[in-house]
């Protein structure tokens, strides 16, 4: 079943919090396959273009930095 604003702010009205969070959950997961979806596409189109995605990993990045300190 789709869901809507409207069906929180209907379920909310009538005090049923079971379709309160139904309605939700079930946007909240529709926004979170939406942003993967982008992103995913967004680095698709980037991963063989010879183009490096920056990725943030401190650790990695720290060795490396001490790496060339100690040098």
């Amino acid at each position: 079943m789709e869901h809507n604003i409207q069906d929180i702010i209907d379920a909310t009205v009538d005090g049923e919090p079971v379709r309160v969070q139904a309605a939700f959950d079930h946007l909240i997961g529709q926004k979170i396959m939406d942003s993967l979806e982008a992103r995913k596409r967004e680095i698709a189109a980037t991963m063989f273009q010879g183009d490096e995605v920056e990725v943030e990993n401190t650790e990695v990045q720290d060795a490396e930095d001490q790496d060339t300190e100690s040098a």
